[in-house]
Parts: C-alpha cells; sequence; structure tokens
C-alpha cells in the first residue's frame, strides 16, 4: 500500500512589536554625544557618557545688548549695568534710576553747599552796577554781610539803584558773626598753637576747599591730650552737636573779617 504524503505549506506569522515611547529624561540623553573611555581594569571596557560639569557642555549662557544702528554705538561706561537695562522692564528701569539718583546725590551731600551770601553779592553788584566791586565787598565786612543794611547805605548816599525794591532779607551773615569761626582752614601748627593751651573741650571752626568749586567746614577741638578734627554742615555748632561731642568753649576769632571768609567767593 503506497501511502502518498501530501505537502503541506505552514505560514508563521510573527506580529512586529513596536518599542514605547521614550521619556523626555532618555530622549535628552540620547542627544548627548557619547565618549569612549580607555579600556582599564576598573571600568572593563565599558562606555559612559560625558559628565555634564565638564568644559565640553557650557554651564551659563552670556546676553549681551547690541545696539540695533552701529553709528550710534557708544561704549557704556559700566558693561555689566548696561546689559543688565536691556532686560528690564519700566518699572526696573524707574528703580534703577532712582538708586542712581541716590548715590550722585550722596556724593554731592560729602560737600556743603555754596553760601547764599554769594549771590547776594553778586546781585548787589548789579544793582549798582556804576559801584566798584572792592568797596562793594569791604561794605559787605562792615555790615557783617547785611545785604539789606548795604543796600540802604548806598540809596542814602544817592546811588542810584537799577530795582527800587530790596530783595534782601535784614540779617546778618554767620560767616561774619559767628565768633569763634576762622574763616579758611589754618595751618597745622596754627591750629596746635592755638588749642595746645586749652582745656578739653575747646574747640575752633573754619572751612578746608576741595578743588575750585566744592568745600567742607570742619570743627577742631581738643579732647584731653589729642587735638581731633570732624566735619561739620554749617560754621557754627549747634547744640545738639556741642552735646555729642563735649564742645564746651568756642575760641574767639582775632582775625579781621572780610571776602576771604566767605567759601567759594571769587
Amino acid at each position: 500500500k503506497i501511502l502518498k504524503q501530501s505537502k503541506k505549506t505552514f505560514f508563521f506569522f510573527v506580529p512586529f512589536c513596536m518599542s514605547p515611547p521614550k521619556s523626555p529624561r532618555k530622549q535628552m540623553k540620547d542627544l548627548i554625544p557619547m565618549r569612549k573611555r580607555k579600556l582599564s581594569s576598573s571600568d572593563g571596557g565599558r562606555i559612559s557618557r560625558i559628565n555634564l560639569s565638564q568644559k565640553s557642555v557650557p554651564t551659563f549662557l552670556e546676553s549681551r545688548v547690541y545696539c540695533t544702528s552701529p553709528r550710534n554705538y557708544q561704549q557704556p561706561e559700566h558693561k555689566s549695568m548696561k546689559l543688565t537695562e536691556g532686560f528690564l522692564c519700566d518699572d526696573g528701569l524707574k528703580l534703577l534710576a532712582v538708586s542712581r539718583q541716590k548715590s550722585d546725590r550722596n556724593k554731592e551731600e560729602k560737600f556743603c553747599k555754596k553760601p547764599k551770601i554769594i549771590h547776594d553779592i553778586s546781585s548787589l553788584c548789579d544793582i549798582f552796577p556804576g559801584f566798584p566791586k572792592s568797596m562793594m565787598e569791604s561794605l559787605i565786612a562792615r555790615y557783617d554781610g547785611n545785604c539789606d543794611s548795604v543796600y540802604k547805605f548806598l540809596l542814602n548816599r544817592d546811588w542810584q539803584p537799577k530795582l527800587k525794591d530790596s530783595v534782601f532779607k535784614d540779617e546778618c551773615d554767620e560767616h561774619f558773626t559767628c565768633p569763634y569761626y576762622f574763616g579758611k582752614a589754618p595751618s597745622k601748627s596754627e591750629i596746635s598753637r592755638l588749642l595746645k593751651p586749652c582745656k578739653s573741650g575747646n574747640f575752633i571752626t573754619f572751612y578746608r576747599p576741595f578743588g575750585d568749586n566744592q568745600f567742607r567746614y570742619f570743627v577742631c577741638y581738643k579732647r584731653g591730650s589729642e587735638i581731633l578734627e570732624k566735619a561739620i554742615r554749617l560754621p557754627y555748632i549747634p547744640d545738639v552737636l556741642r552735646n555729642t561731642l563735649g564742645l564746651t568753649k568756642g575760641m574767639r576769632c582775632t582775625y579781621a573779617r572780610d571776602k576771604s571768609f566767605i567759601p567759594l567767593y571769587k
């Protein structure tokens, strides 16, 4: 009996399995380049990824602000400050402007303001243009800086003013009336001669110029065997400062008062 074996064709269907989506962290790692390390007994030839702290990957970004027009570009005075301004909103720029104004004001406050009597003397010379300036300065010293008294004196001497009404206050100026104010700063030897034989608490005041347009008032006083110096706002000493520094008596200035007692007067 002959057995016939039929040939049969079998088809095997293998399902195609898709890999699951990678996480964002793994995708980021795949973007980082790989680097082979030298084979050693410790790593066994394994490959490791680059350390993110190495120099090949920058750890910060440098931001810059550029001018749109090269012709108008100016080198900023403070580079980092200008870079910061480019990323500030309107409120931030306002706060930055206010802080700069405060810093400029603090710099100005280190020096004293220009005395008002300088403006008054200039006004007197303008009101009486025919009167010599040197004689006007002598009258100012004679009347202790009272420009209103000088104005009335010239009227009584038949000098015709440009303005009929006085614009000055009837008051003396402290640069001529403060008894312990010595005008421009004496020399160190002169200060030592004045205060060395005095008791503790005695003092004098004066001004010291800094350049052509700045000056400061100072009080120089004796404490024990030392002679100390401190910057002040005005040529006279208020009671609060007297108590704070332990000042007792101001030494009377015997020098003749003239225009040199006025700071910044030219």
